[in-house]
């Protein structure tokens, strides 16, 4: 037997009709930073207005804890570490210790570096103001690379400053890491 209302048939969901489908919302530009190769559900997403020449700046500082340390795409990602926080620090170099720090994820990790966007890494003393520049050049700091990672540590010391996977440093696909890659 069909219920019948005071607008005709009562359809599914009472006298008003069925009860509206989800709601398609437009997913912001922070959908499009987490994975920029996700589909969006509404269609390509194209930006009203122009493009900017200069990309916005976005500093990442670290922390005495370990950090997960995420370059954002369409962003100069300036990542800032101070000597003396790292994992290690005052300790004597040790190949294996250093890569006991990186196996266990106890150091501080740069991801989605990219060169191509004006990434930079910016090292202070243990004052946390002093700059310190061409850190490769004046042997202030060292590289220990292996399957892929690489861990970036005080000379003479176990201090790891960071580790990355990121190709534009390894120079696994990119062109690896160098004093240009530095900022003061």
């Amino acid at each position: 037997s069909e219920q019948v209302g005071p607008q005709g048939p009562a359809l599914q969901g009472g006298p008003q009709g069925p009860a509206p489908g989800p709601e398609v919302v437009r997913p912001g530009p922070e959908f499009l930073a987490e994975d920029p190769e996700a589909e969006d559900p509404v269609g390509p997403f194209v930006p009203i207005g122009p493009v900017p020449t200069e990309l916005p700046s976005r500093i990442i500082s670290s922390t005495p804890e370990p950090d997960e340390m995420v370059g954002s795409p369409f962003h100069k990602d300036i990542f800032e570490f101070t000597l003396g926080q790292g994992i290690g620090a005052g300790t004597p170099e040790n190949a294996a210790t250093i890569f006991n720090y990186v196996a266990f994820n106890l150091t501080d990790n740069i991801m989605n570096f990219s060169n191509g966007e004006g990434d930079k890494i910016k090292l202070y003393e243990s004052d946390g103001t002093t700059p310190i520049s061409n850190p490769i050049a004046t042997g202030r700091i060292d590289i220990k690379s292996a399957f892929g990672e690489m861990a970036v540590h005080v000379a003479g010391s176990s201090e790891v400053i960071f580790a990355t996977n990121s190709p534009d440093l390894t120079g696994l696909g990119g062109p690896g890491l160098s004093d240009n890659d530095f900022i003061v």
